[in-house]
């Protein structure tokens, strides 16, 4: 089967080097960034309407998370290095030079260990999105950068959720809204990735593997993401789902990637 996915996206991706933004001798390779000891992780947040959600700060206090929310805090960090220094001591670089850092200093590693993903646990749905200091608490020393988790949504909305994200992979059934699913035709041998929460026949497993021949049958992908579903069916207790095997070509390269899948009872 072939498989058509959308890749994971951040909000804001990319370190931009702020030397061509009015700063001299930026390194590109030096960290920017430190670990905050800002007890803020776990936090919901807000942010209602779209131009406060796409903001570069936000000062407001957090809410429940059973309330309505946009967004929920895995991560927090301080800026460091140039950033606190010359021209960047007292004033605050500006939205989009920001916004080119969130990429470099949100990172994606955390964000299993704050799902409670097992090894063979897959996410989908999420984006990243971090709130900088206001120019005003940046003038008095605050670095601090907070870095929150969403939902897709469509342009111009603000996602809204009423529950938690953390430890939402370690069962099924409550994380259907953020664990990776899939769509397949076995006629046309074609698949699509989604979320569980919406209409699936298999619930992603998280291996993938590269093949060199393009001449492959169903029985034998199937057969190769065995051990792999294996592990995951353990992990969740499931029992008397088959593997399935999933294959992406690269559009670049005509490259073959096998993903698995555990067909669901769907």
């Amino acid at each position: 089967m072939k498989i058509k996915s959308p890749r994971w996206r951040a909000l804001t991706a990319g370190l931009a080097c702020l030397a061509a933004l009015s700063m001299t001798g930026c390194d590109q390779t030096q960290k920017v960034y430190a670990e905050s000891t800002k007890s803020m992780i776990g936090t919901c947040h807000a942010l209602l309407n779209s131009e406060e959600f796409d903001a570069t700060s936000d000062s407001r206090p957090p809410v429940d998370c059973t309330e309505p929310h946009t967004s929920e805090t895995y991560a927090v960090y301080n800026l460091t290095g140039e950033l606190t220094k010359g021209l960047w001591a007292t004033r605050r670089p500006n939205q989009q030079q920001l916004k080119a850092l969130t990429g470099e200093i949100c990172p994606y590693n955390k964000i299993r260990r704050y799902l409670g993903a097992a090894v063979r646990d897959a996410s989908s749905n999420l984006s990243i999105v971090a709130y900088y200091p206001s120019p005003e608490s940046w003038e008095t020393g605050d670095r601090s950068v907070r870095c929150d988790l969403t939902s897709y949504t469509k342009a111009g909305e603000a996602p809204v959720s009423t529950y938690s994200l953390r430890n939402s992979l370690k069962s099924l059934g409550a994380s259907d809204n953020v664990r990776e699913c899939y769509t397949f035709d076995r006629a046309f041998a074609e698949g699509t990735t989604t979320s569980c929460d919406k209409h699936h026949q298999g619930i992603a497993v998280n291996a993938w593997l590269t093949l060199e021949n393009k001449s492959w049958k169903q029985e034998t992908l199937s057969n190769l993401c065995k051990p792999y579903a294996h592990e995951f069916a353990k992990a969740h207790k499931i029992k008397n789902r088959k593997p399935t095997g999933l294959l992406e070509t690269n559009s670049e390269n005509d490259a073959l990637t096998l993903k698995c899948a555990l067909e669901s009872k769907q």
